[in-house]
This record gives structure tokens, C-alpha cells and sequence, in this order.
């Protein structure tokens, strides 16, 4: 029973150890993955690239990302493919609560209207009754009251152009094309102005409330008043210059109502959203070895007259490190000894043989072989780097397979290095080791033998290594 225990403990202990280890392991991976996001930076402001950036590294099916620094994205939008973009309205630069610019005219207005009424008590000292003195003071108490009424709602009407005002010059800035005079809309700044319009809009309700009362009081007043004469026309400059009044406290109470104050934040929301000065696409990735990425700058407001901007990038730009499949020739000192048998007869009519070496007829010394050339064609893989200063020159190491130009054909494997000069299509120079089967001398025989008859080959294949130079070309991308 101990032992199973000791034994379960252990197969637990294990498998703790290996879901510690995929854990590890995952978060490795995870890690590494997402460390693979290559971003290549502009500068808007500058208009330049990051040249040193390393989306040259980039191969197929790496991730990457754009990111243009110091762009206003109130004004510019960008577009990556006409697929990756940023917002298409212009933001609206109107005032931001329709109808408020003018209020404080407005009840100027009236006011003006109120103070004009001119009540002339003389008209009636003739006449004069308790009744008519009392109506008389009640039509001077509420040209009063509505004249107070009227210079409360300018101010209140000049507040809210204040906050206005505020606002407007806040986001006309964000208009500005110079990042560094770009003022932040920090949520300080909007819970400000937030709360002064609802101080001004209570206050409002206040007085549209108080003014309504008043005025209900006033026409209960006037429809019970008697028809004199002279406080006629009183009355009527007075039930002008009210509805005047009216008109205007209307006009702020629409303009200080919720809708309007959620308004007001909204715009102030839409440029905090696009303070960045920064754009950033999503992750790309290429798919293919090279990739053409349009980048479209475009001013949001197309009345701004604005210039816009559009750029074609290739992903990678250029690679340093290539490889291709190229053609060429090569000479080289791998060779095939060729030997003839020559007959010669005595004088018993008995024919001899020598060996005698073609390559070495010219020479009085016919007892060396003399060392001769191949020439051939080469199909070669070459790996190579180019110049980061001068991409047009690079160095590079190859191996492949070739064949020679002889009687018999004999294939050979290269391996050797070398530098080639171009752009696209370049000319390549090797110098290496060749390797194949050549045919030699065989060593039962030397070139001073007299053989008594004649046979059908004094040579064998041999595998042998030799120096070669090759001259090709390569197309690179």
C-alpha cells in the first residue's frame, strides 16, 4: 500500500512538472510572436521614413505595422490601401449651440424697449381716483420687474457666449497644422465647462419659471384694467417690449436645455478622441516577398485647401541578405588525360606500341604529362549579401553542379565563393574547388612502356578535386 502512495505522488509530480513546462513553454511562444511586429515610423511634420528601421529584415509572412508621428487627426485622415483608414467628417467648427451667438442683442432689445416706457402720471392728476393711482403703480412695478428680468437673462445670455467662445477657440486650435502649439482637451477642461453651463442652464429655468409667473400675472392685470386713455398706450408699449422679452428667454432656454449641453460635450469628446498625434495602423502581414503599401494622407475638411499626400512604400524596401539560382561557365584545371597507342614495326615484322600523351606532342619531353584546362557549364545556388553602402556590389558563396565541354561528358560539383556586380540583373565572378572523374594514366603503365600488342584503353576514372574560375549571371530581387 506504501509503495502505490509513493508511487502516485511521484506520477503526480510529474505531471506537474510538465503542465509547469507547456505553460512556460507557451508563454515563450506568445512572447516571441509578439515581439515579431516590425513598425516602420514616419515622421509627417519632416516628411521622412526611418531608414534605419528593420522592415528590410522582413520576410514573408512577418507582421509589420505604420505608424506616422506627428500628424493632427483633426485635420488629416490617413489611408492604408484605401482599406486601413481614419474618420471621414470633418469636425464641425459652427458654433457649437445654434442661436446663442446674439442673445445678449437680444434682451439689449428689450431692455431698451422697457426703459423707453415713459408712464406719465400728469395725464391723470385731473382725474386722479384710488383705483386709477393704484393701476398706475402696479404698470410701473412690472416694467420693473420685467427690466430686471431683462438684464438677468443678458448676462446669462453673455455667460453661455462665454462658454461658447471657449470651446470654439479650444477646438479651432485643434485645427492647426504645427503639432508643438497643439493645446490638449484634457477631461478637466470639459468637466469645467460642463458644470458652468449647468450652473447657467438652472439658472435659466429659474427665470424662464419667474418670468412666466410675472407675465401671467401682468396679463390678469391688464385684461381687468379699465380703458383709459391714457394708460393705453402705456400698456401697449409695455405688452411690446414683454413680448420681446419672451422671444429672448425662449431663445435662452433652447439654448441652454440638455440637448444642447450634451452637444457641446460631444464636440469636445470627438477632438479628444483624435488628439493623438500619432497614427498606428492594425498588424500587416506580408504574404508575399515583396509588398506595395499605398499611404494616403488626406485633409478631412476638403474646403481647407490643404495639400494632401500619397506615398508608395515596398515592403522590404531592399534585402541585403539574397539568394539565387544562376548560369555560367567555369575553366578549370580538372581535366581528362588523353593517350593514344602508337605501333611501330621491327625487323622481324613484330609490332610494338607506345604510349604516347596528345597533350604533350608539341613538347621534345615526352616522358611529363603536361597539365591542361577544362572548359564547362555550371548551374550554381548562390547565397550572397550585398553592400549596405553600395548594394550594387555583393559577395557571395555558391555550390552546385556543372558539366564539361569534352568528348565524353563528365558532370562535376562546385563549391566556392566569389562577389557580383549589378542591381536586378547582375554578372557574377567565383573562384572555388570543382570535383568529378577525370581519366588518368593508369599505374600499370607509364609513358616510356613498349607494350607487345595493343590494347583497348591504358587509362581509368579517377575522382579528383582541382581549382576553378567561373564567370555567369544572376537575376536577384
Amino acid at each position: 500500500m506504501g509503495m502505490r502512495i509513493k508511487q502516485s505522488n511521484k506520477k503526480n509530480r510529474n505531471y506537474m512538472k510538465q503542465k509547469l513546462l507547456i505553460y512556460i513553454l507557451a508563454i515563450f511562444v506568445t512572447n516571441y510572436a509578439a515581439g515579431q511586429i516590425t513598425t516602420i515610423e514616419f515622421d509627417f511634420s519632416n516628411k521622412t521614413v526611418d531608414t534605419n528601421s528593420n522592415f528590410n529584415k522582413l520576410r514573408q509572412g512577418d507582421f509589420y505595422k505604420l505608424r506616422i508621428n506627428c500628424i493632427n487627426l483633426n485635420v488629416y485622415r490617413v489611408e492604408i490601401d484605401t482599406k486601413d483608414s481614419m474618420v471621414y467628417e470633418p469636425l464641425d467648427f459652427t458654433p457649437m449651440i445654434s442661436g446663442v451667438s446674439g442673445l445678449g442683442a437680444l434682451f439689449e432689445s428689450a431692455s431698451r424697449a422697457l426703459t423707453s416706457i415713459k408712464i406719465d402720471t400728469e395725464l391723470f392728476i385731473e382725474t386722479s381716483n384710488e383705483t386709477r393711482d393704484l393701476d398706475l403703480q402696479k404698470l410701473k412695478g412690472y416694467a420693473t420687474k420685467f427690466d430686471s428680468l431683462s438684464t438677468e437673462g443678458k448676462e446669462l445670455g453673455k455667460g453661455i457666449e462665454e462658454l461658447e467662445s471657449r470651446v470654439n477657440l479650444r477646438l479651432a486650435e485643434s485645427r492647426l497644422i504645427e503639432i508643438s502649439a497643439l493645446k490638449p482637451v484634457d477631461l478637466d477642461f470639459i468637466s469645467t465647462i460642463d458644470k458652468d453651463y449647468l450652473t447657467i442652464s438652472q439658472s435659466v429655468v429659474a427665470l424662464a419659471k419667474k418670468f412666466k409667473e410675472d407675465a401671467k400675472a401682468f396679463n390678469t392685470f391688464i385684461e381687468n384694467i379699465k380703458d383709459t386713455t391714457g394708460l393705453l398706450k402705456n400698456i401697449n408699449e409695455l405688452k411690446s417690449a414683454v413680448k420681446e422679452l419672451s422671444a429672448a428667454i425662449s431663445k435662452l432656454d433652447s439654448s441652454s436645455n440638455l440637448t444642447y449641453r450634451n452637444k457641446l460635450k460631444t464636440k469636445l469628446f470627438e477632438y479628444v478622441n483624435n488628439s493623438s498625434v500619432t497614427y498606428e495602423s492594425l498588424p500587416i502581414q506580408l504574404t508575399k516577398d515583396v509588398s506595395h503599401i499605398d499611404i494616403k494622407v488626406i485633409p478631412i475638411d476638403s474646403g481647407s485647401r490643404l495639400p494632401s499626400y500619397h506615398s508608395r512604400l515596398a515592403i522590404p524596401s531592399k534585402q541585403n541578405w539574397f539568394w539565387a539560382v544562376g548560369t555560367g561557365g567555369y575553366i578549370s584545371w580538372l581535366n581528362d588525360e588523353i593517350y593514344s597507342l602508337v605501333g611501330s614495326q621491327t625487323n622481324d615484322s613484330t609490332v610494338y606500341y607506345s604510349i604516347i600523351d596528345e597533350r604533350d606532342v608539341q613538347k621534345k619531353d615526352s616522358t611529363k604529362a603536361r597539365k591542361g584546362l577544362e572548359f564547362g557549364a555550371a548551374i550554381n545556388l548562390k547565397v550572397g549579401y550585398r553592400l549596405p553602402k553600395a548594394d550594387w556590389f555583393a559577395v557571395h558563396g555558391s555550390v552546385g553542379t556543372g558539366f564539361s565541354f569534352t568528348q565524353n561528358v563528365r558532370p562535376r560539383i562546385m563549391l566556392g565563393t566569389g562577389f557580383s556586380a549589378g542591381y536586378k540583373h547582375r554578372i557574377t565572378f567565383d573562384i572555388g574547388m570543382i570535383a568529378g572523374y577525370t581519366d588518368r594514366l593508369s599505374k600499370a603503365y607509364t609513358l616510356t612502356d613498349i607494350l607487345p600488342e595493343k590494347v583497348e584503353s591504358v587509362t581509368v576514372s579517377r575522382t579528383q578535386i582541382a581549382l576553378y574560375l567561373g564567370l555567369g549571371y544572376v537575376f536577384t530581387l
